[in-house]
């Protein structure tokens, strides 16, 4: 995806119609990942104390474990509708160069085509 809030590449040339549409679009799937986030977070705390029990129920740990994935298979879902969402808001010759950077961001290089943190989203 385009990272956190302003780092649209400049590069991409988009319109300011799509830089509002692609806003948007991040801000809808952001929002859809809330409740699924927050159903993780308590599925992880119900697991945990499954695990601290004295007698662990490898039935319900298991049970938690497929929980679990499913949640992290619809925050995956989330992330990629989000993304070809904005995919398709693009035109031909900026996927080209938006893959191009992601490639670049992916092997470390920044977006000046250097090794290090520049154009990197902090994590």
């Amino acid at each position: 995806d385009f990272g956190g809030p302003g780092t649209i590449p400049a590069e991409l040339g988009l319109s300011d119609k799509q830089t509002e549409q692609i806003r948007s679009a991040r801000t809808e799937g952001r929002k859809q990942a809330i409740p699924l986030q927050a159903e993780l977070k308590t599925l992880h705390l119900d697991l945990r104390e499954a695990m601290a029990a004295d007698s662990p129920s490898e039935r319900a740990i298991m049970e938690y474990a497929d929980k679990i994935s499913g949640v992290h298979g619809k925050l995956l879902k989330n992330r990629l509708q989000t993304e070809l969402a904005v995919h398709s808001l693009l035109t031909p010759k900026q996927r080209k160069e938006w893959e191009k950077i992601r490639s670049q961001r992916h092997h470390g290089k920044g977006r000046d085509g250097k090794k290090g943190p520049q154009g990197t989203r902090p994590r």
